[in-house]
């Protein structure tokens, strides 16, 4: 996932996963857009506690999951664990170990997964929790694609150099590994498939230049 530096990375809604034995390429555009605040629209660029600094960039994401956050507290009294932020808070999430009973631990989960489930009927966001999107906001457009990687002649290549014929193949885990798999009369294509699963390769491409998207007012104001 490709964030502006500073601004918080909500990698498990947002993120692109990576396998293992695959090379995988991402091409992204950069889009920047500038909104209109008051009297035009609603765009705001600090989090609602006042949160900024050069270092750390407002974020409608991490704003509205800081809210999420609140809302479970009040009605739960833990944290959910699937909207994490950079507040540092005291307070278990509602699966933790703490919770030595198991039906309270049951309890608290099913309570956080009610709010949560009903927080788009349940939340106005915006007036709530004071989540707007930002005034200046930089957004990466990616497209991916994904190949099958090493090749085969590269894998029994690596089992050549690596696993026989290296001068400290005795020490290496992975040697001791693969003979046990000689030993289980393993093929060709499972060992392939083994060793494929430790490789994996990413491209990173930026496809194109700035992309700029200015909001302008439609009319003026005195």
């Amino acid at each position: 996932m490709l964030t502006p530096p500073g601004v918080f990375a909500p990698v498990r809604f947002d993120g692109s996963d990576i396998s293992p034995g695959r090379s995988t390429s991402l091409a992204f555009d950069i889009v920047k857009k500038e909104r209109l605040g008051e009297p035009y629209g609603s765009c705001k660029d600090v989090l609602p506690t006042g949160e900024s600094s050069s270092d750390i960039q407002y974020s409608f994401v991490e704003c509205r999951n800081n809210c999420l956050q609140d809302k479970v507290y009040e009605a739960c009294g833990c944290l959910p664990t699937k909207y994490p932020s950079r507040r540092v808070l005291n307070i278990p999430n509602c699966g933790s170990y703490l919770f030595n009973d198991s039906c309270l631990q049951k309890i608290k989960l099913d309570c956080q997964n009610e709010v949560l489930d009903n927080a788009e009927t349940l939340y106005d966001f915006e007036k709530e929790c004071q989540c707007y999107r930002p005034c200046k906001d930089t957004q990466y457009q990616i497209s991916s694609s994904q190949s099958q990687w090493p090749s085969h002649k590269s894998i029994r290549s690596f089992i050549k150099n690596v696993l026989e014929d290296h001068p400290e193949r005795d020490n290496l885990k992975a040697y001791k590994y693969y003979q046990h798999l000689l030993s289980q009369n393993a093929s060709l294509n499972d060992i392939e498939e083994w060793i494929q699963g430790y490789f994996f390769r990413l491209n990173v491409y930026a496809r194109s230049e700035t992309v700029s998207v200015k909001v302008c007012p439609a009319f003026s104001h005195k």
